[in-house]
């Protein structure tokens, strides 16, 4: 009981380390931060969750995944080699060797409080341009390339708070909201309740305005969760819920929209994304995207992955084909996928969430490959953790 204690506090700990760690100093981008971070965070729960229970099966299937790296560099063809790749690989190892049965506390449902209070904070603060929020993002929370910021936060004010891209936020968004919502349908203290159900209806919100692809698809889905839900226990509800929602979002348009042109631009705007060629899915799988290069090596080899190598004419990233596959091959990207499975099988109480969050995984692969996202990657066994504590809060008021 005590070890678990142990790995409670730093799985929380290395939560929020982890999401609030600064990508960039002074408006600087730090190249390797993220992966400091990640050896920092995942690290050190891997650690301490290997003291607390014995080594599985997965660290040692897992490892497989990091000798098909080695393997697939010394036979690439190509001649550029970055060590650097290794690091999330190594992340996907440690996080997927750990053992979250057996740990419940309050202390959870705090930490996870905590965490959405200030990713909602940043957020909004973006949305409603207040200064000082705009200029913490800027000193410490750009990654990639300095355009980035610009084109997210100063010309968009989409509210990607402390994760940068907008791909990254929709999906840790759409967790955050998903968990409010099985926290709300579970817990029958009222005041509880009606706390759940305002920080998932916020995080909700949160979605079209990062106005992606990936963002208008899943606040699409999970409009249909909410439906589907309540149609089994009340339609009247579900309908009423609906609307609130949608007349929120229109309200927030009206507001802020004056012209006609500006509203008729704001209505075309899901479908714009939807059927660009520069970004989202067409973006990344029709003939002349960025990905190009990853396809044509792929089509030539498709069995022979990069490992470290890269080359000019070769794009990683956006998808599970243009990393995990390119990377470590189709053999290492099923290996991925068995682990991921089995490690979501054994930590969550409720079963029933296994196959749905599996799908989760598999969905964000099409757009962007989690498991590599340090950021996502830290919030997974507090994610884990609170949708254990819904399920024991079920069992506890049944």
């Amino acid at each position: 009981m005590k070890n678990k204690k142990i790995l409670l506090f730093f799985i929380c700990s290395a939560s929020v380390l982890g999401v609030f760690w600064p990508t960039s100093i002074g408006g600087v981008i730090i190249g390797y931060s993220s992966l400091i971070g990640s050896f920092i965070c995942l690290g050190s729960i891997f650690f301490v969750s290997s003291l607390t229970s014995r080594l599985t099966y997965n660290l040692l299937i897992s490892l497989a995944i990091i000798f098909l790296l080695f393997v697939y560099t010394l036979f690439s063809p190509l001649t550029d080699i970055n060590y650097g790749a290794i690091f999330p690989y190594i992340s996907i190892v440690f996080l997927l060797s750990i053992n979250l049965k057996g740990i419940d506390s309050q202390w959870v449902t705090f930490t996870f409080l905590f965490v959405s209070f200030f990713i909602f904070l940043l957020s909004f603060g973006i949305l409603f341009e207040v200064n000082s929020v705009i200029k913490l993002i800027e000193a410490y929370y750009q990654q990639y390339y300095p355009d980035l910021f610009k084109q997210t936060v100063l010309w968009h004010l989409k509210p990607v708070s402390v994760f940068s891209v907008h791909s990254i936020a929709s999906f840790i968004y759409f967790s955050f909201s998903s968990v409010y919502f099985y926290l709300f349908i579970n817990e029958n203290i009222i005041s509880k309740k009606i706390l759940y159900l305002v920080l998932f209806i916020l995080f909700m919100i949160l979605l079209p305005f990062l106005k992606s692809t990936a963002s208008i698809a899943l606040f699409i889905l999970m409009i249909f969760i909410i439906i589907y839900y309540n149609f089994k226990s009340n339609i009247i509800v579900s309908c009423i819920f609906s609307a609130v929602l949608v007349f929120s979002l229109a309200m927030y348009y009206q507001k802020n929209m004056d012209s006609i042109d500006e509203k008729v631009q704001a209505a075309s705007v899901g479908l714009s994304y939807l059927s660009s060629n520069k970004n989202g899915f067409l973006g990344r799988y029709t003939k002349g995207s960025r990905l190009d290069g990853t396809y044509k090596y792929l089509l030539k080899k498709p069995l022979l992955g990069v490992g470290f190598t890269s080359a000019e004419n070769i794009k990683f990233g956006d998808s599970f084909i243009s990393e995990y596959v390119i990377r470590v091959g189709i053999f290492g990207y099923l290996i991925i996928l068995f682990l991921l499975y089995y490690f979501l099988s054994r930590n969550l109480a409720d079963k029933r969430l296994v196959i749905p969050i599996f799908m989760f995984f598999l969905l964000a692969d099409l757009g962007y490959p989690l498991l590599v996202t340090f950021k996502f990657v830290i919030l997974v066994p507090l994610l884990i953790l609170i949708f254990n504590r819904g399920y024991y809060l079920r069992n506890k008021n049944a």
